[in-house]
């Protein structure tokens, strides 16, 4: 698992993007003038095989292994979606029913890791359900 980002970064009067790659115990910064997804594979390789945690920013696209969203971004984006149906009933519940999910997985613990691995699948489940709009 290794989580992803870059940001804007000017140096020496020049436009570029600092990305970041980051695992428990390492940090990778690399600077590139460049946002183009091609970074994250030049850093990460064609083969990785792990997990890619980032924000929805389309150039972590160009790698085949699986994602894993930000959440902070998610809820962000839903809270601005609710803003913007402020007078729909069906879209401010439906967004209320998503991040309550979330906030249920958040709050859940468990020492024992077939407990939490058998929670998850059910919270993704509800999660998948509740985003297809199915419950």
């Amino acid at each position: 698992m290794v989580n992803a980002d870059e940001t804007g970064w000017r140096e020496d009067g020049t436009n570029g993007y600092l990305w970041s790659f980051s695992t428990p115990g390492i940090r990778y910064f690399v600077y590139r003038q460049s946002r183009s997804g091609q970074v994250a594979k030049e850093v990460l390789g064609e083969d990785f095989e792990g997990v890619v945690v980032s924000d929805f920013y389309s150039g972590y696209g160009v790698l085949l292994s699986r994602h894993q969203r930000c959440w902070a971004h998610m809820c962000r984006d839903l809270a601005k979606l609710a803003d913007e149906h402020a007078s729909d009933d069906a879209v401010r519940n439906w967004v209320e029913d998503v991040v309550a999910v979330y906030k249920r997985a958040k709050r859940f613990h468990s020492d024992d890791a077939q407990v939490r691995l058998k929670r998850r699948e059910l919270f993704e489940e509800e999660l998948l359900r509740r985003m297809r709009g199915l419950i």
